[in-house]
């Protein structure tokens, strides 16, 4: 389910499903999926996450929320790319030292390793649209990056931050789906 703010989670090392939200803190020993016990992983992007909270509570320079929106979907992008490669036992390096364009890991890597495009892999969540309003973030990024002081206003801004809000969500449902290892899932009596 992706509703509300995830900005943490926890990983098992096991079967890889990504705990986040509320059902984080309801794991205690055990995978409630696949019973592994043992030490847990924190879902990579959690530093980043903290970073762009604290930025938005405290900053009196909102176009760096826009700018961090664009970076933590970049390295949700490339640690989702280097999941799914490392499932699939392909040197990530190589790969994405080739690809190394934001729009070539959308457009091609993906939609190589996951059969359809990014856009198409998430209608089937409660964020139809994320795809389209990050274009339209990142462009604004771009502009103002390259000299356009007033590329960001107040609306990009507001834009942004639901933005960030959501991307951990969805690039923990994205996981579950196509990554989390199902072999590793207890049976059901």
């Amino acid at each position: 389910m992706i509703n509300g703010i995830a900005f943490s989670g926890i990983q098992c090392p096991q079967c890889l499903y990504i705990f986040y939200g509320r059902n984080q803190f309801e794991i205690h020993e055990k995978c409630p999926i696949c019973n592994f016990s043992g030490a847990w992983w924190v879902f990579p992007s959690g530093p980043l996450c903290k970073i762009l909270t604290a930025i938005l509570n405290h900053s009196k320079h909102e176009f760096i929320a826009v700018i961090l929106t664009c970076t933590l979907f970049e390295c949700m992008l490339q640690n989702f790319l280097k999941q799914y490669m490392g499932k699939l036992e392909i040197n990530d390096k190589l790969i994405l030292k080739k690809h190394r364009n934001i729009e070539e890991q959308i457009k091609i890597l993906y939609k190589s390793f996951i059969g359809k495009s990014f856009k198409e892999s998430i209608q089937e969540t409660e964020l139809k649209n994320y795809y389209d309003e990050w274009k339209e973030i990142k462009k604004k990024r771009n502009l103002f990056i390259h000299g356009n002081v007033y590329a960001i206003g107040t609306e990009t801004v507001e834009k942004s931050i639901k933005l960030s809000k959501n991307t951990f969500s969805l690039f923990a449902w994205l996981n579950n789906k196509y990554i989390h290892d199902k072999k590793h899932e207890r049976k059901k009596s």
